[in-house]
């Protein structure tokens, strides 16, 4: 079992490796990640650190050496080895991007990185549609914006 603060990374350590888990957060995300393993039966409700007794800490340890919160905790650390969290955050991060909004208007293979007004319009440019604009005496550079 362990015991610890609640930081993201601490508790993920603990319960990738079937640890149930008492926290004693103080600060940022650490109650939330207490609530999270409680609600999951991984461990015991947060104890906060201005609470915490010997009392509060023995009834939580007694909560821990359950088999439900054992097997809960073992439960856990089987999903967590099966999943590819970065192949995970990754696909979540492209699937979540603006992608019509990022690319050039005219070269639509290309991301955009120039905006410019013309005549009410604004539209999204890349390098090389800005050259080609630019060169056939379209655009100035003075109308790009990045």
């Amino acid at each position: 079992m362990v015991v610890h603060h609640g930081g993201a990374g601490t508790t993920a350590c603990g319960l990738v490796n079937a640890r149930p888990t008492i926290i004693i957060p103080f600060f940022g995300d650490q109650p939330f990640w207490g609530r999270v393993v409680a609600a999951a039966g991984a461990g015991s409700l947060p104890i906060p650190h201005k609470e915490l007794t010997t009392e509060a800490l023995v009834e939580a340890l007694h909560q821990c050496f359950s088999n439900e919160v054992q097997i809960a905790a073992e439960e856990i650390a089987t999903k967590m080895r099966r999943e590819d969290g970065v192949a995970q955050a990754v696909e979540s991060f492209h699937r979540n991007l603006p992608i019509p909004s990022m690319v050039c208007d005219v070269l639509p293979q290309y991301a955009a990185t120039w905006k410019c007004k013309k005549k009410g319009n604004s539209i999204k440019l890349c390098d090389l549609a800005a050259s080609a604009l630019i060169a056939e005496g379209k655009l100035k550079s003075t109308d790009l914006k990045p």
